[in-house]
């Protein structure tokens, strides 16, 4: 039993090593794009525009102003997902 837990308890170590050793080496690019502002900048703008359009569709006075509400719930909707691909790639 000693034995076994010894052997376990090694490979975990040597998992240890060898993760620290790759985040050291010069060839591991560490990139850490999700945390700028910029995005979650444009994901703001996006929402104030989806929801602009949002509140657009409940007005309902004219064909018009329900067709300027799908465009911009429309524009705050490709806002958004081009901001979440941004924080993903």
């Amino acid at each position: 039993m000693g034995q076994q837990r010894y052997q376990t308890d090694k490979s975990i170590l040597l998992v240890y090593k060898n993760m620290a050793k790759a985040k050291n080496t010069p060839g591991t690019i560490q990139n850490n794009n999700a945390n700028e502002t910029a995005h979650y900048k444009l994901m703001t703008y996006g929402i104030i525009i989806g929801l602009a359009g949002v509140f657009g569709r409940f007005v309902q006075d004219s064909s018009l102003a329900s067709g300027i509400a799908n465009v911009l719930l429309l524009i705050g909707s490709v806002v958004c997902i081009k901001a979440v691909l941004n924080i993903l790639k």
